[in-house]
């Protein structure tokens, strides 16, 4: 196209002579433009071309009546500032001359282009590209035409190239790991590595932003609520909605329907991302309305007659009390005091009462059985990873036969949506067993117990809100019908409870006086994990 180029700028005629007006110069109009704003208020382009420009006005005897200097990109069409200038060239017709230093700063599209021949033809005027020496005017000869028209193309060429190579750019830039996109809300964009960054503040609201909704007990409404009312950070719900889902703030992004593995720092473990998204798909239904008072047992018992969350409230604005959410229409149910049900809450957890001697006994058994615990750990790391390995393969393999029109677009989207679902359940596995050692999780059993043990014989001591924090961790499907409660003990505590009452505590020991996790207390490595989870888990939320 540069040659191209040459060859035309050699070719063509020289500018015909502009015969002068009898009456005196002639009215004319100049347009300078540029790009973009930082053009505007870096360069020295708009005040070039209006020196250039003037003084090409002096030479031909022409008027300047009106100065346009903007700044505007000209690659597509429906651009306000030309549509102003063809505006104002109607409304104004004695003004017969427009002055632009070249094709480009007139229009890199055909559209507009098209549009200022139209114009011309109509109000007879004049369209001067100085540098080019071009004149567009109804009477042109047809080869000027074809001149200004070769110049049109090039110009739109010139746009097209640099896009092409600014998309080349962008997927190279993508595949080394950086994100091309604008920075997300929690990131800035860092001008001397040219990468996105953790943003010092808006980092942090991304975090306690996940942190909250995955507690359950936040609705996307409620939490746009408490986020405003800790941070000062005003984020819309929709918004809000979908940076809950953006899988960028655990180190992915998709960039031209191709998902890469980003090098820019996570603000959200997997675990916790994956957590977020059940919540949100409403898989477990523990997400919550907003309400202006906080309520300890809330997000823990269910309505008895048709399994809704119980709701809370103050009677005569003092009193807390308790009754059914009528998610699935209006019942009669009686109102439960929070005191009755602190009380029937604590009647099910001072069953639960582990000798110091058996507990001792079994976090000694898991200590011992470590070993075995973190060779399974590891075998299921090893296999998790091995698949994950695997899915990148396909995932690669299946967007080569997408691009050569092996499958077709919904097939690619099917399976990319597929694997990305199962690889965010591997990474939530991988992170959770490379990230916390054994050991953690043992000492979480060991704070669970000392928890317990506690609130047997502390109970009455204790807040509401840390009742509701021991309940969460030792009850599940919890109901009532304004009267009783029924529940179950979840594992571990069923057997706690069950050995208790038939009192089943003795300590068996081997001939080597050495007693295994399952002789001790019937704890896997499984309950291990989920106990030690459950502990953090409820330890966050309080």
């Amino acid at each position: 196209m540069e040659a191209l180029k040459r060859v035309v700028e050699t070719q063509m005629p020289g500018p015909q002579p502009i015969p002068k007006a009898q009456s005196g110069p002639r009215k004319a109009i100049l347009v300078a433009r540029v790009s973009s704003k930082p053009q505007e208020e870096n360069g020295f382009s708009l005040p070039a071309q209006d020196n250039f420009l003037t003084a090409y006005a002096a030479q031909i005897d022409a008027t300047i009546v009106k100065k346009f200097s903007f700044a505007e990109s000209a690659k597509k069409e429906g651009r306000k500032h030309f549509e102003e200038v063809l505006k104002y060239l109607r409304d104004h017709r004695d003004v017969k001359i427009a002055l632009f230093e070249k094709t480009d700063r007139l229009s890199r599209n055909l559209q507009d282009y098209v549009k200022v021949e139209e114009l011309v033809e109509e109000l007879d005027i004049e369209i001067h590209l100085v540098k080019e020496g071009q004149v567009l005017r109804k009477t042109a000869r047809s080869q000027d035409r074809l001149v200004a028209g070769i110049f049109a193309l090039l110009a739109r060429n010139y746009i097209q190239n640099m896009q092409e190579e600014i998309i080349k750019g962008q997927i190279v830039k993508a595949e080394r790991g950086y994100s091309p996109g604008r920075a997300m809300f929690g990131y800035m964009h860092d001008r001397e590595t040219r990468t996105h960054v953790e943003h010092p503040t808006k980092g942090k609201v991304v975090r306690l932003m996940f942190q909250l909704y995955v507690t359950g007990e936040y609705s996307v409404e409620s939490l746009r609520e408490a986020i405003f009312t800790r941070t000062g950070a005003k984020i819309s719900k929709g918004h809000l909605h979908k940076m809950l889902q953006s899988r960028f703030y655990i180190g992915q992004f998709v960039w031209r329907r191709v998902e890469y593995k980003g090098k820019h720092p996570h603000l959200v473990d997997h675990k916790t991302f994956a957590r977020a998204q059940e919540l949100i798909s409403g898989r477990n239904g523990s997400r919550s309305k907003s309400r202006k008072h906080s309520f300890a047992f809330t997000q823990l018992v269910h309505c008895s007659k048709d399994g809704c969350l119980l709701t809370a409230e103050l009677a005569k604005g003092k009193y807390p009390y308790y009754h059914c959410s009528f998610g699935k229409g209006r019942h009669k149910v009686p109102w439960l005091p929070e005191t009755k049900l602190s009380e029937m809450l604590g009647n099910a957890v001072t069953q639960i009462r582990i000798p110091t001697q058996v507990a001792t006994g079994i976090l000694a058994a898991l200590e011992a059985d470590q070993s075995k615990l973190v060779s399974q750990r590891q075998e299921e790391f090893d296999s998790a990873s091995k698949r994950l390995k695997e899915i990148e393969l396909s995932k690669l393999e299946a967007y080569g036969d997408f691009k050569r029109g092996v499958i077709d677009e919904a097939l690619w989207s099917s399976l990319r949506d597929g694997w990305s679902v199962e690889e965010l359940r591997l990474r939530a596995t991988v992170e959770t067993y490379s990230s916390k050692p054994l050991a953690s999780e043992i000492e979480s059993v060991r704070k669970t117990f000392e928890l317990v043990q506690f609130a047997h014989s502390k109970w009455d001591t204790l807040l509401n809100t840390e009742r509701a924090k021991i309940a969460k961790i030792v009850l599940s499907n919890c109901s009532s019908d304004g009267v009783t409660l029924s529940f179950q003990y979840r594992k571990p505590f069923d057997l706690v409870v069950e050995r208790g009452k038939n009192e089943e505590w003795r300590l068996r020991r081997d001939s080597n006086s050495r007693r295994t996790a399952r002789q001790a207390g019937v704890l896997s490595l499984d309950a291990v994990a989920v106990l030690g989870a459950r502990f953090e888990r409820a330890n966050s939320a309080s």
